[in-house]
């Protein structure tokens, strides 16, 4: 979900390039920052009726922090109360077939045994009811049938249902 056009998102970008650098602590904070700029614009999309569909959002900061010794619940704090997905569409697949895809590599954290601590945050303390764990070692059809599926039959689901709070307590 990174938005790499405002202020804050230049400074991110330059981050993930390694054009420059950050404390752990603060470049978390400017994720969630990052977040937080949008949240206005998310909630009138969907209290108009607008299906949202997100790039990894705030569980990929708090696992991408979490991963190099912080505490989960920590990095999950400066995004609660942002808007929580009605569900979670999490793509499986060996994390050596995901980095032999396309420009995998170029960022900060694109390194196999990162990405394998991530991935484990992502599968032992992050995934909840919403998550949907989609299968992405098979053809992209079947994967692209599979997440049109899902995605129906949740926004059926979902109708007049208040949107909820990530992370309340």
């Amino acid at each position: 979900m990174l938005d790499r056009g405002t202020g804050i998102g230049v400074m991110l970008d330059s981050y993930l390039r390694k054009a420059s650098e950050a404390e752990d602590h603060a470049i978390h904070l400017l994720f969630s920052a990052n977040r937080w700029e949008k949240k206005d614009i998310m909630l009138k999309k969907l209290q108009s009726g607008c299906t949202l569909v997100v790039d990894r959002y705030a569980f990929s900061g708090a696992a991408f922090t979490s991963f190099k010794g912080y505490d989960l619940e920590w990095c999950k704090n400066p995004d609660r109360g942002l808007p929580a997905p009605d569900i979670v569409l999490y793509m499986k697949l060996p994390v050596e077939v995901a980095m032999s895809r396309g420009g995998a590599g170029d960022e900060r954290y694109e390194k196999i045994e990162d990405q394998k601590k991530v991935q484990k945050i992502f599968e032992e303390g992050l995934a909840d009811s919403t998550w949907h764990t989609i299968d992405g070692n098979r053809a992209i059809d079947v994967i692209q049938n599979d997440l049109r599926d899902i995605s129906k039959k949740i926004i059926g689901e979902v109708g007049d249902k208040p949107i909820g709070v990530l992370w309340q307590k």
